[in-house]
């Protein structure tokens, strides 16, 4: 969510470096290619 808006006012929030989301996006993107160990063996040999 970057916007919202309330009674015809527009708000926008500001970018946040280290959110819980970005930091969850790289540790799954480092797992399927193949950066990081995958401790969970979601990958499979396709």
């Amino acid at each position: 969510i970057s916007e919202f808006e309330h009674k015809d006012e527009l708000f926008t929030l500001p970018e946040i470096d280290n959110s819980y989301a970005k930091k969850l996006k790289e540790s799954l993107v480092n797992i399927q290619t193949n950066k990081v160990e995958d401790p969970h063996n979601w990958r499979y040999k396709v």
